[in-house]
Formats: structure tokens, sequence, C-alpha cells
């Protein structure tokens, strides 16, 4: 779920993605000084937010949400890399001039509802049946 919540972080410029509904005036503040698909779409915004959670929730919290910061990463950055598979790619190495791109689905398209959306519906519930250790097949 943390990782789920956190693949939603980069579109927060997005008035019209998840958490950039919820979020009133944060969109469009990012949109004008950033752009949509700018710097939040960056291993270095992973970096960031990865530093960010890990700071947050170090010393006390540490007990009780242990990797936490790991989820995060891999949440954000998984966000990234579906991006990339779209024609207008991300700035992956921002501030670095230039996108990472390997136009093979359209967002919305066709091929992305046939073939991405099943896929990660396989790898959650392969991580669910993981976690509980295999004992319902």
């Amino acid at each position: 779920m943390t990782g789920g919540l956190a693949a939603m972080l980069p579109d927060i410029d997005s008035p019209e993605s998840f958490l950039g509904s919820r979020i009133p005036l944060a969109p469009s503040v990012i949109r004008m000084t950033m752009g949509h698909r700018g710097p939040l779409h960056s291993l270095a915004a992973s970096a960031t937010v990865y530093a960010l959670v890990r700071w947050f929730f170090s010393g006390t919290f540490s007990n009780w949400l242990p990797g936490l910061h790991l989820w995060v990463f891999c949440g954000y950055t998984s966000h990234l890399i579906l991006d990339m598979l779209n024609p207008a790619g991300v700035p992956m190495q921002w501030p670095v001039p230039g996108r990472l791109a390997l136009p093979l689905f359209h967002t919305g398209g066709i091929l992305e509802r046939l073939i991405v959306f099943p896929v990660l519906t396989g790898l959650f519930l392969l991580l669910i049946y993981k976690k509980m250790g295999g004992a319902y097949l």
C-alpha cells in the first residue's frame, strides 16, 4: 500500500491525478514552476523523497515502520519507469536535459489496458500470495 501511494506522488503536478485532485492549488503551483513531467519525474526527485522519508521516520518511528523509505522509493521509481514506456518519456536524469523513453504504450491506450494493468495486477496478487506464505495455492 505504501509503494502504491508513493507511486502517485510524481503526478501531483496534475489536477486530474488522484493526489492532485485532492490537494487544492498544489498542481497549479507545481505545474507553473516545474511543468508536467518535469523534475518530479526524475531520479533526483525519487532520491529526495527517499531521503526525506528516511529522515522524517528515523528514530522513534523506525521500529514501527521498518523499510518504509524503501517502499516509498520503489513505488516512486516504478511510476517513473512506467512513464518511460510512453512516447513522452521522462526527464529521468534531470537536471541534465533530455528525456528517456521506450515508447511501447500510449497513456490510456488499448495496449496499456491489455498488458500493463493485468501485469501489475498479477504482480500485486503474487506479492500478496508471497506475504501469506503461499498457503492458498
